[in-house]
């Protein structure tokens, strides 16, 4: 199976291999990675081997709205046990009470900018 994107028909072969980024061999699930080069629209085109055919089983469209710079970098790792220490941040003793905290920072995630996290004390 091969998915044909545009602008620049690039073609990506989707796998069921079981070898990464695909998870199991065999189960139906075709997988690939593609990393856009530009913001824009781009039109996604499936093919596949049918019994009857070759014609493009599925086309969708989407849009890469912003390039955000992501990069992995490792960081130390120290454990905080929270029963010795943290700060107490909500009370209550139900799934229904929520707070909104502000995070300290802009947090951008699928265009939106976010600066709070709302925390419950699910029990």
């Amino acid at each position: 199976m091969t998915v044909t994107i545009s602008p620049g028909n690039q073609v990506i072969d989707l796998l069921d291999t079981g070898v990464a980024p695909d998870e199991d061999p065999g189960d139906g699930i075709f997988t690939a990675t593609w990393t856009p080069l530009q913001t824009g629209d781009y039109d996604l085109e499936f093919q596949g081997h049918t019994a009857s055919s070759n014609s493009p089983l599925e086309t969708c469209s989407g849009s890469v709205l912003e390039d955000l710079h992501y990069y992995l970098q490792q960081v130390p790792f120290t454990w905080e046990d929270a029963a010795t220490g943290g700060t107490f941040l909500i009370d209550g003793e139900d799934d229904f009470t929520v707070e909104d905290h502000a995070i300290g920072f802009d947090f951008p995630f699928y265009g939106k900018i976010y600066t709070e996290v709302s925390i419950s004390p699910t029990e």
